[in-house]
């Protein structure tokens, strides 16, 4: 046996047959040399292939773009490349005027050829460029095993936006629907708004925002979020929601609706463990604008005691009591409004014909129907009080607003509440005392001396309660029965764990989330990412296992697919679990993470694990 020509850069072995003859044994040497020679070889070859593979080489130190030039809306990946030898920290990249860098992981990548090993291990940022142009970073300097290595990143081209095929693409991938709300609305009129963020890609980054001149807001609440398809691709679809009101009359403009993305695109690449890898893309998006038209509010027919109120309420309804009063006792007056429309900023005003009551400041309370307030119900609650007893009647109330639907002004009224008002006790008349003179000379009768009251008491002795009357002594005897009781209940509860394993260690795993919870906030707190992704991934294999009555040890992120997905569960949860299987697998790459982003990463797993525990699935 003898090295033959290498292929493909391995080294081969093959026999030659010219050098040995058949033998009842089998092969044998030409010569004892060639014998010996022959089966030391493969020993010598061994030798130096270790040799080979153990030697140290100097390391290096590149940095390239994966793609350059790129186009306004676009970014670009920075790598940083190191071989034979790696920095303890990620190199740090200085800022450039107009561009922002931002670190988003580390890959290490191994070859094996001719027994000889080769390690790479590269850094990637992220970079951002505000306006087109050319940028040159300066160079990066890096320090690997006591070595000082420099690179100089080749200069960055950023081309003006134009519809590249790539822009399209990122458009097609996510994007904002934004119907138009109305086109007429009057002054002071609250309306709904209502827009669509669709992402086919996992996605970081804030709910789209509103921001028109002339127009007052409502909070943003998100009102659906649901997978859906759309001409045949599946896509994540977020549902906004918010309440608008025009502050002045003319030609408006209302939107655009726009928030900036980082899509997380699954790339061709894999790592190590043979997962496929994601590449961060971040996307601006805005939607349309649409014009609106803000009518004023109608100067004819104008009811005299309209204060401004705008919508639709079709309840207004006065209480009063009590009814019948003395002069200066309370009356308790309650006014409900309910219906569609501004409510916060409606005012009901006294009638003229209260100058015979006394009026407290009113309380008044709004309670929302809904979540947005468009629909909701103002109680005003106002204290009076009747100041003589001519008053016969509560005056009459009315409530007069401006129906945008009608497009004419309204007026809900109540008649009189009859009241019956006494005049106000008076004082006690004092009585007259007229003397008279006794016209009987007789002498008075003899009256009988003032019995003294017994001057000692004597001995005292205190009046008890007997024990049987007593509170204590009934509540000394429920304990036993409480302790019989409480004693019982363990004790079934002990044996239904026992007889019931699902339930025991379901038990379990809720006490084992709970306090891994608690640990993850506090490694969040203390940017401990690698203890903190340990936490995270144990945590989904307890859950998960005891789901699917698996061992834990047993979950990886294929049981997604080969066993939650058959079992029907939703497919919203399911994309939530793969991405936080994928940001475990990758956080051995990237151990550094901003306290931030462990922060949301804890609440996104919180949430998931609270769903993955209340669904029920085949099993």
């Amino acid at each position: 046996m003898q090295p033959g020509r290498s292929q493909g850069g391995v080294a081969r072995w093959r026999w030659d047959a010219s050098r040995c003859e058949a033998s009842p044994l089998g092969l044998r040497a030409e010569s004892p040399l060639q014998n010996f020679a022959s089966s030391v070889a493969p020993i010598i070859w061994l030798l130096a292939m270790v040799i080979f593979a153990g030697t140290s080489f100097a390391a290096t130190f590149t940095a390239t773009f994966q793609r350059n030039p790129i186009t306004m809306g676009e970014s670009a990946v920075l790598e940083l490349q190191f071989e034979g030898g790696a920095p303890a920290q990620p190199p740090s990249v200085a800022p450039v005027a107009g561009l922002t860098a931002g670190f988003t992981g580390q890959a290490q990548r191994f070859e094996f050829v001719n027994g000889a090993q080769r390690h790479w291990v590269s850094f990637s940022y992220l970079l951002s460029p505000s306006k087109p142009g050319d940028y040159q970073l300066p160079a990066i300097q890096a320090t690997v095993n006591g070595q000082a290595l420099s690179a100089q990143p080749p200069p960055l081209k950023v081309l003006p936006a134009t519809a590249s095929p790539a822009q399209d693409a990122l458009r097609q991938a996510a994007f904002i629907n934004f119907p138009q709300p109305k086109r007429e609305v009057y002054l002071g009129e609250k309306f709904l708004v209502q827009y669509e963020l669709y992402s086919q890609f996992n996605a970081s980054g804030n709910a789209p925002r509103i921001e028109s001149e002339g127009f007052l807001f409502g909070p943003l609440i998100e009102a659906d979020k649901r997978p859906v398809s759309v001409n045949g691709v599946m896509f994540q679809r977020f549902t906004y929601q918010m309440t608008a009101m025009a502050t002045r009359a003319g030609e408006l403009v209302i939107g655009p609706a726009s928030t900036r993305l980082v899509l997380q695109i699954p790339t061709s690449r894999r790592d190590i463990f043979g997962f496929s890898t994601t590449r961060q893309q971040p996307v601006d998006l805005t939607s349309e604008l649409h014009p609106i038209k803000v009518l004023p509010l109608p100067q004819e027919n104008v009811p005299a005691d309209f204060a401004g109120a705008v919508g639709s309420f079709h309840q207004f309804t006065v209480e009063a009591g009590p009814t019948n009063v003395a002069v200066g006792d309370p009356i308790t007056l309650r006014v409900r409004i309910a219906g569609r429309g501004a409510l916060d900023s409606v005012k009901l005003d006294a009638p003229a014909q209260w100058r015979e009551f006394k009026a407290y400041p009113p309380s008044v309370t709004l309670t929302n129907l809904d979540q947005l307030g468009l629909q909701a119900v103002k109680t005003i609650e106002q204290v009076i009080v009747p100041e003589n007893a001519d008053v016969k009647a509560l005056p009459a109330l009315a409530f007069s607003f401006f129906d945008p639907e009608a497009r004419a002004y309204r007026t809900l009224t109540q008649p009189p509440i009859p009241l019956t008002v006494r005049p106000g006790a008076a004082a006690p008349a004092v009585p007259t005392i007229v003397a008279s003179t006794n016209q009987n000379n007789t002498a008075p009768q003899q009256q009988r001396d003032i019995i003294h009251i017994k001057p000692r008491p004597g001995t005292l002795a205190a009046v008890t309660t007997p024990w049987m009357l007593r509170p204590g002594f009934w509540l000394l005897n429920l304990i036993p029965v409480v302790a019989w009781l409480a004693a019982l209940l363990w004790r079934r509860n002990a044996d239904n764990l026992a007889n019931n394993p699902r339930l025991h260690r379901r038990r379990e795993v809720e006490r084992l989330v709970r306090e891994g919870l608690n640990e993850l906030r506090q490694q969040a707190a203390a940017n401990d990412g690698a203890k903190f992704f340990a936490t995270a991934f144990r945590l989904l294999q307890e859950q998960l296992g005891e789901r699917l009555d698996l061992p834990a040890a047993a979950i990886t992120e294929s049981v997604i697919d080969e066993r939650l997905r058959p079992a029907g569960m939703d497919d919203a949860l399911l994309m939530e679990l793969h991405a936080l299987f994928q940001a475990c697998n990758q956080a051995r790459y990237a151990p550094q993470f901003a306290a931030g982003e462990l922060t949301t990463l804890a609440n996104r797993l919180e949430s998931a694990l609270r769903a993955a525990g209340a669904w029920e699935g085949k099993r």
